[in-house]
């Protein structure tokens, strides 16, 4: 079993992040996990031949999941309320061949059944070279503890505020699939200053039955007019603490 986390860092350096973790349940919670997802290390988005185009980018997530209002093994599970939440806590780096040029990076999360709720930050505020994004995600959850036989209310949250220098970054849902879309100001020089990856997605599912899930992973480089994808899919297991 994991001990409980809860982390919160301030800082009056403006470019270094400030966040809140605190989406993991108390200890005695039954019917939820955290998993380690490894995507992608320092994987070629692209090609090295000539013109040589490409980003470099490493991603993994942390995964919650929680099972809320039912137990898992509820008849009729979802028609009474039952659901599942998946909760991708993103982190990582991308970095860019290119100098110049127009080019935009994205990321994309999609599961063999369940929807994404949100995508977070959905949007970035420009303050000279800086872009700054804030992830403010907080959500009431009826759980579970003593062996099952009780109910509580875990309120897990996440906040961070952090910038990315002459980058930014935006989010969403668009077509059953979350999304975080990187784009570097017009004419910067992205070279060989790698940018951090921050995110949260927030999945949900109603059916026990359809475990184990697979979610499919994309980063797609665009440059100009030439688009090139890597996709990895991952299986994640309805197991608990």
């Amino acid at each position: 079993m994991t001990t409980n986390i809860q982390e919160e860092k301030t800082t009056s350096r403006a470019e270094e992040p400030r966040y809140l973790l605190q989406l993991e349940p108390p200890i005695g919670t039954s019917y939820w996990s955290v998993q380690n997802i490894p995507i992608f290390d320092y994987k070629v988005v692209g090609t090295l031949a000539s013109p040589v185009q490409y980003l470099l980018v490493s991603w993994s997530c942390q995964c919650y999941i929680f099972t809320t209002n039912q137990k898992p093994d509820a008849n009729n599970f979802g028609g009474s309320g039952g659901a599942f939440y998946i909760v991708m806590k993103h982190s990582g780096q991308v970095d860019s061949t290119l100098y110049h040029g127009k080019q935009t990076f994205k990321l994309q999360i999609s599961a063999s059944s369940g929807s994404p709720m949100t995508h977070l930050p959905d949007h970035s505020t420009k303050d000279g070279d800086n872009w700054t994004a804030t992830i403010d995600y907080e959500q009431a959850m009826q759980m579970f503890n003593s062996g099952g036989n009780d109910t509580f209310t875990h309120n897990a949250r996440y906040n961070e505020t952090y910038q990315l220098s002459k980058m930014n970054q935006s989010g969403g849902v668009l077509n059953n699939t979350a999304e975080a879309v990187f784009q570097p100001d017009a004419g910067s020089a992205w070279y060989n200053t790698p940018k951090e990856i921050h995110g949260l997605s927030v999945f949900r599912q109603t059916e026990p039955s359809q475990w184990p899930l697979k979610f499919t992973f994309k980063a797609i480089a665009e440059f100009d007019s030439t688009v090139r994808t890597v996709t990895e899919e991952k299986t994640i297991n309805l197991s608990f603490q």
